[in-house]
């Protein structure tokens, strides 16, 4: 009788261990990234597969020393007194030193069952801290420079992502922004992490954080109204304001780009009430001493402040342009139309507005005496103009007797593409009548010149209706009495030649 006991007993205990331990552990899906970095504290984001209960351990970076040589400290997400138990963890790492490295890893523990007495726990997972361990730096404000990329409009094309910060990388610039439209919408939480977070993850989010200025696009899809759980402001929300150096950030969330009535919404927005909240906060912020004594103060919107846009600018200009005008901004940076723009101060508003494009970066530059900015094109991408009878050519005309082909190139990009132009150097020179056909009944010499933009955008004129930029592969149709694909072909490899000789004819 002991004996069959024993044999029960022993039954009993092993089965329910075995259970626990051939099930599987949690994972971490994905991340972790960086996020609302400052002086003393950041903002560490990641998931997992299963409700984990999750901290953050950390130690600051010293010269010889490893993240165990001294006791790791720890953050854990908790709420009214309790951790969190949850899929998604938002730790915030708090009581750092300004302008200090620390390493740090993330850990997840699964908890299996919540039970009100005795929960059940399983196993911790976490990231590498051996063989690549995890830095962040913590910010100066009061440091008397500033580098900055920024990226918008990319629409889940992880590989035009790549390219653009390819052309700037991440690693060379003290922060990185997102103006919007990374997403086209977002139906569920692998969209956020598909068009972009994953990407952002394995080039430079785990070690350096970026800002994020919500775009229209989203606003949209089944899972829009918990895209602030993953890259809210340090406020918990998408407008927001901070210092990095000598600039002062006003972040603003543009909300829709049609009438909160369009059929389009369902009657399920409310940006005109949201705006007027908006309104209240910056009418605080421009009085902060922060932003009054910043050397520069830049403005982030996904959707410009110009003229004559569709309502969403127009809503933006009519609630807080004169907020902005009132606090004497700098600069505007903003995304939204696919196409490069500058509008002068003066122009829109009393501050410049740079429009980036979705194929192009921009970088910009701040000390305490100068603020300066650069875009560069994607390569592969060529500017095209639309004649008046739907064909393409590149931008051009005759040559005037009183100009050069340099002056006279700068002209006609001016006045058929908007754009504000050097010419740079001679591509080629060519005779017409042996590339264009019909032939004249003249001799004529066409010049291709390398011109970089220096500002302006489109404007619709007497001699053509529309510009775009356009890869070798999807060229629209050509006015070929004009410009050939062969001609197209010939500019782009003297473009991409290092030791380029100009052919003539």
């Amino acid at each position: 009788m002991t004996k069959k006991l024993i044999i029960a007993i022993v039954a009993g205990i092993v089965f329910p261990l075995y259970a626990i331990a051939g099930q599987p552990s949690a994972q971490i899906t994905h991340g972790p990234y960086l996020q609302n970095l400052s002086e003393d504290e950041v903002t560490v984001v990641w998931t997992t597969d299963k409700p984990c209960k999750s901290w953050v351990e950390f130690s600051k970076k010293e010269a010889g020393k490893s993240f165990y040589s001294q006791s790791p400290r720890k953050a854990y997400a908790s709420q009214d007194g309790l951790y969190c138990v949850d899929t998604l963890h938002r730790v915030t790492v708090k009581g750092l030193e300004k302008n200090t490295t620390y390493f740090y890893r993330v850990l997840s523990q699964e908890v299996k069952e919540l039970r009100a007495y005795r929960p059940v726990m399983g196993s911790v997972v976490s990231t590498d801290i051996w063989k690549k361990p995890l830095t962040f730096t913590t910010l100066d404000n009061h440091r008397e420079t500033l580098s900055m990329v920024m990226v918008n409009d990319i629409h889940g094309n992880n590989e035009l992502q790549k390219k653009l910060l390819g052309m700037a990388p991440p690693q060379d610039f003290d922060m990185v922004l997102f103006c919007g439209d990374m997403c086209s919408h977002i139906n569920r939480q692998s969209d956020i992490f598909t068009s972009f977070l994953n990407t952002s993850i394995e080039l430079f989010a785990a070690q350096k954080p970026f800002v994020y200025a919500r775009g229209n696009h989203e606003t949209r899809g089944a899972y829009a109204r918990n895209f602030s759980r993953y890259l809210a402001g340090p406020n918990g929300k998408f407008y927001y304001a901070f210092t990095y150096g000598p600039v002062r950030f006003i972040v603003l969330d543009c909300g829709e780009d049609k009438p909160d009535t369009d059929v389009e919404y369902s009657e399920l927005i409310d940006f005109d009430s949201y705006m007027l909240e908006q309104k209240d906060w910056l009418s605080r912020e421009i009085d902060n001493p922060e932003f009054k004594n910043a050397s520069y103060r830049v403005v982030i919107s996904h959707i410009p402040f110009t003229k004559g846009g569709w309502y969403g600018s127009e809503r933006l200009r009519k609630q807080l342009l004169s907020l902005l005008e009132q606090a004497q901004i700098d600069l505007m940076l903003s995304g939204h139309e696919h196409a490069f723009g500058f509008s002068d101060k003066g122009n829109a508003a009393s501050f410049p507005i740079i429009v980036n494009s979705n194929n192009s970066v921009l970088t910009l530059f701040a000390s305490n005496h100068s603020l300066k900015v650069q875009v560069k094109q994607e390569d592969g991408k060529i500017l095209l103009v639309e004649e008046r009878d739907g064909t393409w050519s590149l931008p051009g005309g005759w040559v005037d007797v009183n100009q050069t082909v340099k002056t006279n190139t700068e002209k006609e990009v001016l006045e058929e593409a908007g754009l504000e132009v050097e010419a740079v150097r001679l591509l080629a020179l060519q005779d017409r009548n042996l590339h264009n056909r019909p032939p004249y009944a003249y001799n004529v010499y066409k010049a291709f010149v390398l011109c970089e933009i220096k500002g302006g955008s489109f404007r619709p004129n007497i001699e053509t209706q529309g510009s775009a930029y356009f890869a070798l592969d999807e060229l629209p149709p050509l006015s070929e009495d004009k410009v050939t694909r062969e001609q197209i072909v010939l500019c782009f490899e003297a473009v991409q030649a290092d030791d380029w000789v100009v052919p003539f004819d």
